[in-house]
């Protein structure tokens, strides 16, 4: 919880992104509610200013081929390790009757993005783009939109591009030197990148397996290892339990401090696709086994989540009514009066950082 920034808060959105390797933000509301969460003074305003006028942050297709906000100067660093990846629909591509006109369309819409023009998905319509890739059946308008994304997501893959404002309910893309003109591009070599986010995975995640990283990224364990394996003196594993796992060198000290009792611990109320509840492939050490479908379910939905003393004790979602924020706690178990009352406060000041007042806070009995 210390290095999710749960415990103290990170000191802006920045720092935020850079300490989780990104945030998750295919909803853009539950990326918002995992800064407030760890960014200290954080506001709505804050995180728009951070985004789009500062622009310290960046929105892109990262870890797992989903959208997340990562740190703009963690960019380069991040290219060199994503662009040998081939997404899922890539080789599909490549086998289709349809590939040159694809890489055409992707020279043309890098060189309008260039020319200062952003761009949206409705402004690349050739339905001829997914001809040859296997698909459900599609309108034409579903056609016109995942042959944008596959203009889109390969633009972004090659560090060309990365989401800008949108433009009502629209994702805009804006050209990387155009949004970032002073970013030093400078991606180290693949290896050296490798490396370096073993190592921040292991800083922000760990102590973990190989197969933890294998599902933060979205690669084999076999992979994963090799990547630790790199980073050479910088990681060591270490025997917990019966299970090797891998940490950073420099924070062997701190795994033997003892943790403070329960009263110490805050609770949380974190949001759907938390980086927490994210960032291993093991859920044991947050959730009993009975309970985990209760978090994670069908189609690859992830609850928000109770963190009470570092362990998820339940589920909550909310409501916007007419009068104001409505949440209710679904609880796997009894929960003290202090975790009750710690539970509502938050739920306050998630309804302070939407703006809105906490008309009613519900615990559900199970």
């Amino acid at each position: 919880m210390r290095r999710s920034g749960l415990v103290k808060s990170f000191s802006s959105p920045e720092e935020t992104a850079r300490r989780l390797i990104g945030v998750q933000a295919q909803l853009m509301a539950a990326a918002d509610l995992a800064f407030w969460n760890r960014t200290a003074d954080c506001t709505s305003e804050g995180l728009r200013q951070a985004r789009l006028d500062r622009r310290g942050l960046v929105r892109m297709w990262g870890q797992r081929d989903t959208l997340h906000i990562f740190a703009a100067d963690d960019w380069p660093l991040l290219h060199a390790a994503f662009e040998l990846r081939d997404p899922r629909f890539f080789k599909k591509l490549e086998q289709s009757e349809v590939f040159g006109e694809f890489r055409r369309v992707v020279r043309q819409i890098g060189k309008r993005l260039a020319g200062g023009k952003p761009l949206t998905y409705k402004d690349v319509k050739s339905k001829k783009l997914v001809l040859g890739i296997k698909r459900p059946p599609m309108t034409d308008k579903q056609a016109a939109w995942a042959a944008g994304y596959i203009v889109f997501r390969q633009l972004v893959r090659e560090g060309v591009a990365c989401h800008g404002p949108d433009e009502g309910n629209a994702s805009c893309f804006v050209h990387r030197e155009r949004w970032l003109p002073d970013l030093d591009w400078s991606p180290p070599e693949p290896k050296k990148a490798f490396a370096e986010l073993a190592v921040r995975y292991l800083s922000s995640y760990g102590p973990a397996e190989d197969r933890d990283l294998a599902h933060w990224y979205g690669m084999s364990a076999t992979n994963a290892r090799r990547w630790i394996e790199s980073a050479g003196k910088r990681c060591r594993s270490i025997e917990v339990a019966g299970r090797t796992l891998w940490c950073r060198r420099c924070d062997l000290e701190d795994l033997a401090v003892k943790p403070p009792p329960a009263a110490r611990w805050p609770v949380r109320l974190l949001y759907r696709f938390d980086p927490l509840v994210l960032g291993t492939g093991d859920k044991s050490w947050l959730i009993d086994e009975a309970d985990y479908k209760k978090v994670w379910r069908p189609s690859a939905h992830v609850e928000a989540v109770v963190l009470v003393r570092g362990r998820i004790a339940g589920t909550w979602r909310y409501d916007r009514k007419s009068k104001g924020l409505c949440v209710r706690v679904h609880p796997f178990g009894r929960l003290n009066g202090a975790v009750l009352r710690d539970s509502e406060k938050q739920a306050a000041a998630i309804a302070g950082f939407l703006a809105i007042p906490l008309e009613g806070f519900e615990v559900v009995r199970p």
